[in-house]
Order: C-alpha cells, then structure tokens, then sequence
C-alpha cells in the first residue's frame, strides 16, 4: 500500500505515507475506543495485500491493556522497531522529514489511553472535558490522539489533574525523563504554584 502511492514531489509522498500510516494506526485506536469495529474492517481491507500492516491490525484485541503500560526502554525499543518495520521506509523518512519520534508517541501513548479512559469513564465528551479546562477542544484532542509534537504542557498539567491521574503520572514521568523534559511537564519544568 505504502509503496503503491504516487511519487510526484517528495513533501506530498510524505503527507500521503503519513496519512496511510496514520490511517491504520488510527483505525486500530477507534476500533477500541469507539468499540466500532467498522473502521479496522476499512484499514483491514486496504492493507489485505501488505501482511506486515495486516499484522498491526491483528493486535486489537490487545491493544487496550498494552496502550496503557507505562512501557520499559525495551519494550519502546522492540515496538518502535516493529512500527518501522511495518511501515516501511517510506514512513520512517516521512516521520523524519517532519521531526515526529515513533518512540516519543509509543512512550506517550499510556498518557493518552489513560486519559482517554478516565474521561470517558466520568462520562466527559471532549467539549465539556475542553470547556472545564478552560482550553481549546483540539488542544485536549492533540493529547488524546498522542500528539507530542502539538502538545501544551499546561493543558495536559490541568487534564491530569482533573482527571485524578497526578500519583500515576508521576511514575510515567520518572520512566520517561527524557520526554517528560522535552514536553515540559517534568516536575523541575512545571512552574510550582
């Protein structure tokens, strides 16, 4: 799939790689989280000729408990090889090309599954989650979706927060003191109050 898209100019190559990649991972996620299983079926039918994207899709009835693991610097190591590997170099250049880390959104992702979680569980859709934060809705939705790159530190401080999440949070902090730092929400970066 990813080495049938259209070459013209490298930028568009890279968006089209990133938006197939982007596609499936995100069919997988609203596959679990929606419980709607018409969007994985979609991304399973694309991906039918490529097994090694196949095999990403097949991870769904695993994801769930995976994606809130506060993962180990192994397990980030072997899941970022298997996402490289499965995406292909198309991928890898296009992440690159856009400064995104595959390791940074596999560390991030425990933040946002349980953030996710906990919302949903005091029965919060994104706007009201939005509206008592006092921040933008696709701000929350950036941290929800995993997007490291587009994150502000006080909004996701504040979510936290309202979500009961500080004690965990800190033990996700401590096994991911480089990206905590580089997000600016690690404890020697947030301002004390």
């Amino acid at each position: 799939m990813l080495h049938d898209l259209p070459s013209e100019a490298p930028e568009q190559r890279a968006e089209q790689v990133l938006r197939v990649a982007y596609t499936v991972w995100n069919a997988v996620v609203l596959a679990d989280v929606l419980k709607d299983h018409s969007h994985l079926e979609k991304a399973r039918s694309r991906t039918a000729d490529q097994p090694e994207i196949a095999l990403l899709m097949e991870l769904n009835p695993k994801v769930k408990a995976f994606r809130r693991k506060i993962l180990t610097d192994s397990e980030v190591r072997r899941v970022t090889h298997a996402i490289k590997k499965a995406m292909g170099e198309p991928f890898i250049t296009a992440m690159a090309q856009y400064r995104l880390s595959i390791a940074d959104g596999v560390r991030f992702m425990a933040v946002s599954a349980r953030l996710v979680e906990a919302r949903e569980a005091r029965g919060l859709t994104l706007k009201a989650l939005a509206m008592q934060l006092g921040a933008p809705q696709y701000r929350v939705a950036e941290i929800e979706r995993g997007n490291t790159k587009r994150l502000d530190a006080s909004v996701l401080a504040r979510y936290i927060d309202r979500m009961g999440l500080r004690v965990w949070f800190s033990r996700w902090e401590s096994a991911n003191r480089g990206l905590a730092k580089r997000l600016g929400v690690a404890r020697a970066e947030r301002p004390t109050t």
